[in-house]
């Protein structure tokens, strides 16, 4: 049973939880607007001393931008710990992995440049579609070499993503077992305003389809994010208690099917993807549900 946040419920919600997760897109601003009630909903959470995180499957920024994202809308400061995203969450998966090696493995990457660029600061080898010739050629006779180094074949949300990078994901991939096919995210669709368009999920299932593997997801829906928060609160000399950590989202299909995938409480919020109609739709459980913040301040 959904609850449905109110003035007198809102309150109780607060102190119901020692620590926050936040999804971005959607749920602190959408469409390069700051969210009604945020701002003052994250001050009241420092005031409170209570731990807030930020858990995003958007992989096209570095971290400089979040922060600067944080400082135009007058959010509180950004710590490095507090922001977890697909490409942050790569470097420790990667370490996870039997059959890569940093020292002289590399990745087939397709995405964004910051995307390419975190991965470079955590001093990870890379190729990419430009590093390749067009493989349209093969249908001329021509050859496109692959690097026979690469071991982990990723994709991430790219607006210039096309049929060659497909192609040369699929050259990857096929009868490859030696090469890991990872996504940050399974979100098939993003907000702006009121408009939806295809997210890094519509992109990876066009590869799984040609290729017949399936990829394994690095951010939400997936725990891994959570191990991660988790051991940040625990240096911090803190006791994780699952009950008071709430997950706020604005999507079902990940934000909240990572909470109920960990075992947290979720917060779904009406100012993304999701709508009210929306939970009586999903198995998935959900524990509150609030149109937008600012109805609280």
């Amino acid at each position: 049973m959904v609850s449905i946040l109110t003035r007198t419920t809102f309150q109780h919600w607060i102190k119901k939880h020692d620590s926050f997760i936040f999804d971005c897109d959607g749920v602190l601003w959408n469409s390069g607007k700051r969210l009604p009630g945020i701002k003052k909903l994250l001050n009241l959470l420092n005031k409170e001393k209570k731990q807030t995180f930020y858990l995003t499957n958007n992989s096209t920024k570095h971290f400089k931008q979040f922060r600067s994202e944080f400082e135009k809308y007058d959010f509180p400061f950004l710590g490095k710990q507090q922001l977890l995203t697909p490409t942050t969450l790569l470097s420790p998966l990667i370490d996870t992995l039997p059959n890569f090696d940093r020292t002289k493995d590399k990745i087939f990457a397709v995405g964004e440049q910051p995307f390419f660029d975190t991965m470079k600061e955590f001093g990870l080898n890379l190729v990419t579609a430009e590093d390749h010739g067009n493989p349209i050629d093969l249908f001329f006779g021509k050859k496109v070499k692959l690097d026979e180094k690469v071991k982990i074949a990723i994709i991430g949300w790219d607006r210039h993503f096309s049929w060659s990078k497909s192609a040369l994901l699929s050259l990857y991939l096929y009868n490859r077992p030696d090469v890991t096919f990872l996504a940050t995210n399974p979100d098939a669709s993003f907000p702006f305003g009121k408009l939806q368009f295809p997210g890094t999920g519509s992109l990876v299932r066009m590869v799984e389809h040609a290729t017949g593997r399936k990829a394994k997801i690095i951010g939400k829906p997936e725990v891994t994010p959570f191990e991660i928060i988790q051991r940040v609160l625990e240096k911090k000399g803190l006791v994780v208690d699952k009950k008071r950590v709430c997950m706020i989202g604005d999507r079902i299909d990940t934000d909240l099917k990572f909470a109920e995938n960990v075992g947290i409480s979720s917060c779904c919020v009406g100012t993304g993807i999701s709508n009210i109609e929306d939970l009586e739709k999903t198995d998935i459980k959900i524990d509150y549900w609030v149109d937008n913040f600012g109805e609280f301040f």
